[in-house]
């Protein structure tokens, strides 16, 4: 096990909900030896921007980065991750609130050869009354990786990091950062710490280009079936997420799959073009008979 004296924290947020929010931050600042968090902030409307901007300006700790140059969640992180300046990091998202003594657990699970430590999560609806938790999926028990509050090694995902562009990291950044961990040498370890993620009715109508919809699962999948070929190597987890994303891009979208792989595929990273065929074989039958 190693000792953190200091972490660099990264939180990126398009929106965030005030009626939680200054309660996460306040478990940030006492949970974490943070010696600088890094808060980006893509939300195209300037009011919304300095309000933002002037409540976190009370932190000493804290430097606020206007990241409205960016479209995509994936370049807004890397933005962030690059400016970290301590071996190990945390990316905690805007809506989780951090339990006490939750970082000490994670830092026990970061031994030698681990280059994340994902943190376990209660997860509910702020909207709801009372607001218990409507969700426990044991996400300990994935072996794929979720992301809400993660202690990461940063020589574990620094490659990636340049290779990350403003195009499909978009709900697919867990399993991007969990691959390119596990592809660097290190491995992905789940703990048992443990931090409360909020879900609001507004964060479901965010989409990367800033719009807000009722629906926005076409663009999602869309894009996290691209990101996932692009940054991920084939795996049983990356095999099976690229999976369930392209069920709904095709239901949704109507997405041609040879069409997609003869232009995109083949271009981006021809290596998945056998692992797309293994992984849905058993759908194509269904869907081009």
């Amino acid at each position: 096990m190693v000792k953190i004296e200091s972490v660099d924290v990264v939180v990126t947020a398009y929106f965030v909900d005030w009626s939680y929010f200054t309660s996460n931050v306040k478990s940030w600042l006492e949970e974490l030896p943070v010696r600088k968090l890094y808060f980006g902030c893509s939300n195209p409307n300037v009011e919304y921007i300095e309000e933002l901007r002037s409540y976190l300006s009370q932190y000493d700790k804290i430097e606020f980065i206007d990241q409205r140059e960016f479209k995509t969640l994936g370049m807004c992180l890397a933005d962030l991750m690059k400016r970290v300046e301590t071996e190990f990091f945390v990316f905690v998202h805007a809506d989780a609130w951090l339990s006490h003594h939750s970082f000490l657990v994670m830092e026990a699970d970061m031994e030698d050869h681990v280059g994340i430590v994902e943190s376990e999560r209660v997860q509910y609806k702020y909207e709801d009354a009372p607001p218990y938790p409507t969700e426990y999926a044991h996400y300990y028990y994935y072996s794929r990786s979720f992301s809400g509050y993660q202690l990461f090694r940063i020589k574990a995902i620094k490659d990636i990091l340049e290779k990350i562009e403003d195009d499909y990291v978009y709900r697919n950044e867990d399993l991007i950062f969990q691959n390119a961990c596990t592809e660097t040498g290190f491995h992905y370890q789940k703990s048992f710490a443990m931090h409360v993620h909020t879900c609001s009715k507004v964060s479901q109508k965010w989409t990367p280009q800033g719009n807000e919809l009722e629906d926005p699962y076409p663009i999602t999948y869309d894009m996290q079936i691209k990101g996932l070929v692009k940054y991920c190597t084939p795996t049983d987890i990356t095999k099976k997420a690229w999976r369930d994303a392209f069920g709904i891009a095709f239901s949704v979208n109507k997405i041609d799959l040879f069409k997609f792989v003869d232009d995109f595929v083949m271009k981006v990273n021809p290596v998945w073009r056998d692992a797309i065929q293994e992984t849905i074989s058993d759908l194509l039958i269904s869907i081009y008979k």
